[in-house]
């Protein structure tokens, strides 16, 4: 060392390449642990990127070797751009906040599917006339397809180029949504019911087709059960079919983002820094979800044919335009799907070093290039290996129990909340989503940032997130069952049941005003606030238009001469006098509030005998907000540990089993939760059905009707009850992983090995322990 030089701290090592070299000897021939393996690929042993990798390019397998990684092939395979096209500007955007931001936008557009199916999920079985048990099946069918690959995905496509694959499934998913808008350039027409002109003359008068006719009106409006009204049911078939495609394809693509993106995070962010990523990208993803409640708003306030029919939205002859959104989400979904394409497939220095590297065995000079990836006979001797490796995993296991319950409570409730609010709360379809849709979307994606950033602030350990996992899980359970109480005033309809306890519509008072095959158009008795199946089982013979000044026109429908109301059918029914008739003024009637509602204690008779009005009887019903408030509660609370979840069942196996795991896991979801959740929550809403809409010859479509008090107890006491299990299997898996950190040692060593560096970067620059003390 030359006079006068400050000693450094390199003078301590040898100077000699093979020297330097020498320090980093191969590891023993002996066998060594998973454990090892996973720390031995990681490391970096030297400046050279020196490292060790098993010979067969597996990491748990067969002996190690030194190797040494070439910058070069790093550098081109791990550039921004498509394909051959790598542009130096696109390298500004080779970060993982850019492809935090891209899972966020991707995640958006098809967020917005979900809000926007379930919202929709009436209008279609309404559109169709199919029940809900069948609008479960086709929803489950996603599953189904998404059960048949994911394991597929998950083992082959996480060893691969997973943004491409995340491209390639997006865009399946956006050719999927737009199968969704065809059904209905296969289904008839919607008839709203209505006037009908029998003559273009205007002075001719028109037949209502939804009051009592007369014989000789009868032959005009008749329907025969013939091979053409049969034609038209078998017509429905094909868009099942196409919703039915549609799922398939659905589940399919899904399950590319399903399993390799939260795992593509997770390797290519440091560990205390996940929780915020996992955080940030779900309450990005939720803002999908959010817009598609404003969009099936829209949709559904818009007719299902573009028109302007003279109907209300909560007329249940209202159907809105359920098609029209599935057009504008797929078509972002397939834009934004392609933003995947432009990026490596390694965003970490530290991965993409495992990927490429150059084997130098020991003595020998030769270098061969290869690229560290199996085979496809490697991958596929390799997989029963790992599954056997999960399903010994008792903790993870469990977990994995406990998930599918949750889920089964996700798939079922989720799914005909939106139904619920419609049917109980006496909604229209749109407002029913948006009340639904948006107490939900809020709630959950608070709950999930407010958890992401607790656990990154406290530092909080699996231990703490297992017992907020329990908390949650017991007070969400205690929601459900608060749920049940919360009640609205039933509809009442015509008071005349079957012996199955089935309201019957027909009644020898209607027997000669040809009712059957009427469209479903209820009135009400505003006396006695009981509705009827429409006009026609009501017996009224005229009616007219009133407007909120009372003058006909568009407004309300009334109609007169209704002789089947209460019991004016019994023996000795005698009507009350006539009270004061219209006044007439300028070529209109002005209708007094006498002749329309009458007193209490009489019913509305009009110069033309008793009237009704035109859909369902008002109700008071003071528990809505209360009823949203409750959900909107629990949404939050069950959020709250996700991002903490997701850490914890990437933590209970060992770090090549992640993606996999993730498909063990959405697999297991599909087959025990998802399939079978809306199946048994539709055949349970079924079950409180009390009038059927008939169509075509008899045949059973729709619910017109439910026994709501039925419905709510039996929707939140499922729920309930799977929850509750859940919260047995919480208390396992908290005493399970008490002990246990999230940072693995392999990390630890890394980080240590980091401030080693650091400290002797220090020294080098300040020349000397002695000046760097001073």
């Amino acid at each position: 060392m030359p006079a006068g030089r400050p000693r450094s701290h390199r003078d301590d090592y040898p100077s000699s390449e093979e020297e330097e070299n020498s320090r980093f000897p191969p590891p023993p021939a002996y066998a060594t642990t998973d454990e090892d393996n996973m720390v031995i690929g990681k490391r970096n042993y030297a400046d050279k990127n020196i490292g060790l990798l098993p010979l067969n390019g597996h990491p748990n397998e067969g002996s190690h070797v030194l190797v040494e990684e070439d910058p070069a092939e790093i550098e081109v395979a791990e550039r921004c751009g498509l394909f051959c096209w790598k542009p130096e500007f696109m390298q500004k955007l080779r970060n993982m906040k850019v492809f935090l931001l891209v899972f966020i936008i991707t995640g958006m557009s098809q967020g917005m599917y979900y809000s926007y199916w379930n919202m929709t999920l009436s209008s279609i079985e309404k559109r169709l006339q199919i029940p809900s048990r069948t609008t479960g099946m086709i929803t489950a069918i996603n599953d189904v397809s998404h059960m048949a690959v994911v394991l597929l995905v998950a083992h082959f496509c996480s060893k691969g180029h997973r943004p491409r694959w995340l491209a390639v499934g997006s865009l399946i998913v956006g050719i999927a949504i737009l199968t969704f808008a065809t059904p209905e350039l296969f289904a008839n027409k919607w008839d709203v019911g209505g006037l009908t002109s029998v003559s273009t003359n205007s002075s001719q008068p028109r037949i209502d087709k939804e009051i009592c006719l007369t014989a000789a009106d009868k032959k005009a409006t008749e329907e025969k059960c013939d091979a053409e009204s049969q034609a038209i049911r078998n017509d429905i078939m094909w868009p099942i079919i196409l919703l039915a495609t549609a799922q398939i394809l659905l589940g399919i693509g899904t399950t590319a983002p399903i399993v390799l993106a939260l795992p593509f995070i997770d390797d290519n962010v440091h560990v205390k820094n996940t929780p915020i990523y996992f955080a940030i990208g779900l309450c990005g993803r939720i803002i999908g979800p959010l817009i598609g409640v404003f969009l099936g708003a829209a949709c559904l306030s818009t007719f299902v044919d573009l028109s302007k029919p003279n109907i209300l939205q909560n007329d249940p002859r209202w159907m809105g335009a359920w098609w029209l959104g599935y057009l504008v989400i797929g078509t972002l979904v397939c834009v934004t799907s392609t933003l995947y394409l432009f990026f490596p497939r390694s965003l970490s220095p530290q991965t993409a070093r495992q990927r490429i590297r150059v084997p130098t065995v020991e003595g020998n000079d030769k270098q061969i290039k290869y690229e560290a990836k199996d085979d496809l006979k490697s991958k596929l001797s390799s997989m029963p290996k790992d599954l056997k490796r999960l399903f010994v995993n008792k903790v993870f296991m469990c977990r994995l129990f406990n998930d599918c319950i949750d889920m089964l409570v996700v798939s079922g409730y989720f799914n005909f909340s939106s139904k619920y609010m419609e049917f109980h709360f006496r909604m229209s379809p749109a407002q029913a989503g948006r009340a639904s849709g948006l107490s939900s979307i809020l709630a959950m994606g608070a709950g999930a940032a407010v958890g992401g950033f607790l656990i990154r602030i406290f530092k909080i350990q699996p231990k703490g997130v297992a017992l907020g996992i329990l908390i949650s899980s017991f007070l969400t359970a205690i929601c459900y069952f608060f749920l049940m109480m919360v009640t609205c005033d039933s509809r009442v309809m015509q008071k005349t049941w079957t012996s199955e306890g089935m309201i019957q519509v027909n009644n020898p008072c209607t027997d000669d005003c040809n009712c059957f095959g009427k469209s479903f158009s209820p009135v009400c008795d505003e006396r006695t606030g009981v509705n009827y199946y429409s006009p026609c089982h009501a017996g009224c013979t005229g009616s007219f238009v009133s407007n909120q000044n009372g003058t006909i026109g568009p407004g309300a429908k009334y109609y007169t001469n209704c002789r089947c109301l209460g019991n004016m059918t019994a023996p000795g029914w005698v009507a009350p006098p006539p009270v004061a008739p219209p006044t007439v003024f300028s070529g209109l009637i002005r209708v007094t509030k006498s002749f329309l509602i009458g007193s209490d204690d009489e019913s509305a008779v009009g110069p033309d005998g008793p009237t009704v009005k035109r859909g369902y009887c008002a109700g008071g019903c003071d528990g809505f907000w209360t009823y949203v408030a409750i959900s909107a509660s629990f949404k939050f609370i069950g959020m709250l540990p996700f991002s903490g979840n997701q850490m914890l069942s990437f933590r209970l196996v060992d770090p090549d089993l992640k993606s996999l795991s993730k498909g063990i896991q959405t697999m297991a979801a599909s087959l025990f939760a998802f399939i079978p959740g809306p199946i048994i929550m539709g055949a349970l809403i079924d079950s409180t059905c009390k009038l059927w809409n008939t169509v075509s010859c008899g045949a059973k479509g729709a619910c017109l009707v439910y026994d709501l008090d039925a419905f709510r107890q039996k929707m939140h006491l499922y729920v309930g009850v799977i929850k509750t299990v859940a919260c047995l299997m919480d208390i396992y898996v908290y005493f399970k992983v008490r002990s246990m950190k999230f940072e693995r040692p392999s990390m630890k060593e890394e980080e240590d090995e980091a401030e080693a560096d650091d400290a002797l970067g220090q020294l080098s620059k300040a020349g000397s322990i002695r000046d760097l003390t001073q």
